[in-house]
């Protein structure tokens, strides 16, 4: 009965939860209250904050993911490339402009699909090898 007050109080405290947290018990034994508070998270840029046409992307926000324009979290698709680089494809829905580009080095828009741009090609045989 003592394993589900922990897990109870542990489940609330993990849900971020800052007030005690409620607990039945049996007499005879103690309840277990959990007080807590979670650190807030910091607060992400847009996804057209971090990825700008002809600006250097920053490669750990990038990574950290961004905003999309109804305030949604975006993870931006990236590949790991042989060297150590990152090469983000970005789509427009993200609400940054439709594009490409390595962390570290200048971000750069496609009209339509990433994948079928020229430029975005070499850069992905680049990056893989």
């Amino acid at each position: 009965m003592k394993a589900r007050h922990v897990m109870l109080a542990s489940a609330i405290a993990l849900a971020g939860c800052s007030s005690p947290a409620p607990a039945a018990h049996t007499e005879g034994q103690s309840p277990v209250v959990a007080e807590t508070s979670l650190p807030s998270a910091p607060a992400l840029p847009a996804c057209s904050e971090v990825f700008i046409p002809g600006k250097t992307v920053d490669e750990k926000k990038a990574l950290a993911g961004c905003l999309s324009t109804r305030g949604q979290v975006v993870a931006v698709g990236f590949f790991e490339c042989q060297d150590g680089g990152v090469l983000f494809q970005v789509d427009a829905s993200t609400g940054a402009p439709g594009g490409y580009g390595f962390g570290g080095k200048p971000y750069r828009v496609v009209t339509g699909e990433a994948a079928a741009d020229k430029g975005y090609k070499k850069a992905y045989n680049t990056c893989v090898g």
